[in-house]
């Protein structure tokens, strides 16, 4: 696929074309935040130890700059570049300084939707409303997929009965669930995951109903504003991509609405920054949250190349529509080295 890329832009390869080769971080948040039940967070401390790695040990680069074979076919050290999902506001005010400070580019996916109407992402709702209300129903029901459900959150729905503050670094990665309300939303996350945002968002309207006292939005919590992301996109080493319209998992949806989910997004990031959107990151990214169709309707949509969500290294046959990520969680730059040693990055 030809590509006419803008000024200051690397051109791209055409799919089935060989790589230079690298690896692909994947990050979310740079932020103390808690809690963080989804382990989305990694601290500025510890984000700062990555780029110190990163720097020390591999070269940073572009996104757009692994596509490209004519970049560097034996770099000194192997080529890394840095990837974050969603478009949360501390990429712009927490993650890009230090981008900047160490010189580190990085290639931010975005939700279009979210952006444009500034609602926090569903997960976060769910948690905001489960984890830190201070009073629920003792049981939650809900029609969801035309099947009638309900979750008993007795004898936590009161908050005061649940340590909340002490269980603030509880994630969905430990293996036992602290209190009813924990188990709740981990299950919440599973049942609501695959659903539209028409289903999904009439759930949580009726949750946040019957919650007494929600806390607020954290302010911190939040996804960038349009004019947050113009910001954002004019900072050197900086590249946007597409993260659909609403987060779906594509592989849940008819071949219409994923198109439209691809094509919308990319069209109004376009709009909002005034240039071209040349890569995507499909919403959760495991092999089972896309499909060969979605991966095809990526190519025909103009993209240059799309990231998943597994484990692997950018090598001469990777399909650059189904790019390999190394998911970061909040460690020490140490435990950095070891991931990326486990999954094969060269030092």
């Amino acid at each position: 696929m030809a590509l006419t890329i803008g000024h200051g832009e690397a051109a791209a390869t055409s799919p089935g074309t060989s790589r230079a080769g690298g690896a692909i971080l994947l990050y979310h948040r740079i932020s103390e935040d808690r809690p963080d039940p989804q382990a989305l967070c990694v601290s500025p401390a510890r984000f700062r130890e990555h780029l110190d790695v990163l720097r020390c040990h591999f070269e940073p680069a572009r996104l757009l700059d692994l596509m490209d074979p004519e970049r560097n076919r034996r770099p000194k050290r192997q080529a890394v570049a840095v990837t974050f999902d969603d478009g949360y506001a501390d990429n712009l005010y927490e993650a890009a300084p230090l981008l900047s400070a160490f010189d580190v580019p990085a290639t931010v996916f975005v939700v279009s939707g979210n952006i444009q109407t500034g609602e926090p992402f569903w997960w976060d709702e769910l948690g905001r409303l489960l984890l830190e209300t201070p009073k629920l129903p003792p049981t939650i029901c809900a029609d969801l997929n035309g099947r009638r459900q309900e979750w008993r959150l007795e004898p936590d729905a009161e908050g005061n009965h649940v340590p909340i503050a002490a269980l603030r670094d509880w994630t969905v990665l430990h293996a036992e669930v602290p209190t009813e309300r924990h188990r709740v939303y981990a299950e919440l996350c599973n049942a609501l995951r695959p659903l539209n945002q028409e289903t999904r968002g009439r759930f949580l309207d009726r949750l946040r109903a019957n919650a007494s006292d929600p806390p607020p939005h954290p302010p911190h919590r939040r996804p960038l504003t349009p004019e947050e992301l113009r910001q954002l996109a004019k900072m050197p080493g900086i590249d946007l991509g597409a993260h659909t319209v609403t987060h779906p998992v594509l592989a849940c949806l008819d071949p219409a609405d994923q198109s439209l989910e691809l094509q919308s997004s990319r069209r109004a990031l376009e709009a909002m920054i005034g240039r071209n959107i040349h890569t995507l990151s499909y919403p959760f990214g495991t092999r089972g949250d896309y499909t060969p169709h979605t991966v095809g309707m990526a190519q025909k949509a103009g993209y240059v190349c799309a990231c998943a969500n597994f484990p692997g290294l950018i090598g001469p046959q990777t399909d650059q529509f189904q790019l390999p990520r190394i998911l970061i969680r909040d460690v020490d730059g140490h435990s950095l080295l070891r991931r990326l040693a486990e999954v094969g990055v060269g030092v």
